[in-house]
């Protein structure tokens, strides 16, 4: 999106087809507005602009950009790596983690700090604040919660959960394919974002097999199923997300028919498949 939006490759194909991915973005924030305004004159340079979600494809609608220009073709994810664990497996990777054995584990793997850095000012588009309310809420009345991070710059989150007075475990990967086992020793994830074009949790949670509450946004909007996949509530409503999460611990029947629900929601999302739309939505009727 920035190397063209800037220009700064328009040498490179003055004489081929672009097709430009735009993941997401709030046209209202101030830090996205003028990425906003850059596109519209210079979006007939692309092809096709594709769009993981209708929460994506919306504002660029209202930018004006003609329907045909638009390809929704969502996120995918490596099946065969993504799988769930079986119990014996989970509690072999908690304990090869360094993590309890009889604790609720919740997930949050991304990056919700600004820089590359500590990450201790929060990056708001992520929710990193609304994430630290929920994780308070569901303590208070669940207090055998733990906190398991990764991903660069979450200082901001790490200095909350210590106030609050919340146990938690931050991992950097080297490898991001090691991230599998971290969703293994899951009980359940959150997210808690204000804006997503994905995101990737919502598929790797669900091809593990992992429970999910989440916030409408991106790719969850459009596929979540609200007590069936998940549980799914607006944005910033720390209560229902508390609420959602709670009643995922705590109600073992539902909590397997949420997971059972992802599994089954996942299979059309394997990346061979994600790979077939491009090659069917995007490249063949330019390559005849």
């Amino acid at each position: 999106r920035y190397a063209f939006l800037h220009r700064s490759n328009r040498r490179f194909y003055l004489s081929n087809r672009v097709f430009l991915t735009w993941f997401h973005g709030d046209p209202q924030a101030p830090d996205m507005a003028p990425l906003f305004e850059s596109l519209a004159p210079i979006a007939g340079e692309a092809e096709k602009i594709v769009v993981p979600c209708r929460l994506t494809l919306e504002p660029l609608l209202g930018l004006g950009l003609p329907a045909e220009k638009l390809v929704t073709i969502p996120l995918g994810v490596e099946l065969g790596r993504f799988r769930p664990a079986v119990p014996m497996e989970k509690a072999e990777i908690r304990r090869e983690l360094g993590l309890p054995d009889n604790a609720v584990l919740v997930g949050s793997f991304q990056k919700d700090g600004s820089g590359w850095g500590e990450g201790m000012e929060a990056k708001p588009v992520k929710g990193p604040d609304v994430f630290l309310e929920t994780i308070a809420a569901v303590a208070r009345k669940h207090p055998n919660i733990f906190v398991l991070l990764t991903g660069p710059a979450r200082g901001f989150v790490k200095a909350g959960l210590e106030k609050i007075g919340v146990p938690y475990l931050h991992h950097m990967l080297d490898n991001y394919h090691e991230i599998v086992r971290y969703y293994q020793a899951l009980d359940l994830y959150i997210i808690t974002s204000r804006c997503e074009g994905g995101p990737k949790a919502l598929l790797e949670s669900w091809a593990c097999g992992v429970p999910l509450v989440s916030t409408r946004v991106g790719m969850c909007a459009d596929l979540m199923v609200d007590g069936d996949n998940g549980v799914m509530v607006g944005q910033e409503d720390v209560e229902a997300l508390a609420d959602g999460a709670l009643r995922l611990i705590g109600d073992r029947s539902f909590r397997e028919r949420v997971a059972n629900g992802g599994l089954k929601s996942i299979t059309d999302f394997s990346w061979e498949r994600i790979a077939d739309r491009y090659m069917n939505e995007l490249y063949a009727p330019i390559l005849g």
